[in-house]
């Protein structure tokens, strides 16, 4: 009998410490950016790159859509 490794959508919730409201002209995360294989940064919708700390803060500040902010998890 093969075992059921997927985490459910309801653990993932609850591992976040905060979801923000997202603004409306908030951008996607659409690639990372890294430095011997550790992310170190977000590249945007907008095309702009910002660092893992500016991601965070924006994302605290509903800027980047569909994230969520899980604190000392790194």
């Amino acid at each position: 009998m093969k075992e059921d490794r997927s985490i459910g959508p309801e653990l993932a919730m609850s591992a976040l410490d905060e979801i923000p409201e997202v603004k409306s002209d908030a951008r996607d995360i659409v690639g990372l950016v890294k430095s011997s294989g550790r992310i170190t940064g977000y590249q945007l919708s907008d095309g702009n790159t910002v660092s893992k700390e500016d991601g965070v803060a924006m994302a605290k500040n509903g800027e980047i859509k569909g994230v969520g902010i899980a604190e000392g998890a790194f």
